[in-house]
């Protein structure tokens, strides 16, 4: 497996270089930031600036039934001192992760990230009615 470690680092960082660049125009009316890749992804992420935003594209982003997950629920220690850990309650609160591993292949990245981008045209045809 050593000799594949190689290939199985540079799939990821495709896959995480994919994601960015498929989503990325999706993005161009809100302040979104895609993890940067110099580091071996285990998952790549979105980074809004607030919740709401974060929350609605969640939504809009299972619907287009993309693979996407939160940061997990934080614990109780953590949600009790919310001054303490400000910073890992902003992160729950607006990050979106996207899968890089081996079974993900470009093609189902460009063809979700289509999926995506009709279900945002749909939310904003609907506004216009």
């Amino acid at each position: 497996q050593f000799e594949r470690l190689g290939s199985f680092v540079n799939h990821r960082k495709s896959c995480a270089s994919n994601w960015a660049l498929y989503l990325d125009k999706l993005f161009n009316d809100y302040d979104v930031r895609f993890k940067d890749i110099k580091t071996t992804p285990y998952l790549t992420f979105i980074t809004f600036l607030d919740h709401e935003t974060a929350k609605n594209f969640f939504k809009l982003m299972l619907k287009a039934q993309l693979p996407v997950s939160t940061w997990p629920d934080l614990p109780k220690e953590v949600t009790d001192k919310k001054s303490f850990h400000k910073q890992a309650i902003k992160l729950r609160h607006t990050r979106i992760y996207l899968p890089v591993h081996q079974s993900v292949k470009p093609s189902q990245i460009r063809n979700l990230a289509i999926d995506f981008k009709k279900v945002i045209e749909d939310k904003k045809n609907e506004r216009n009615l």
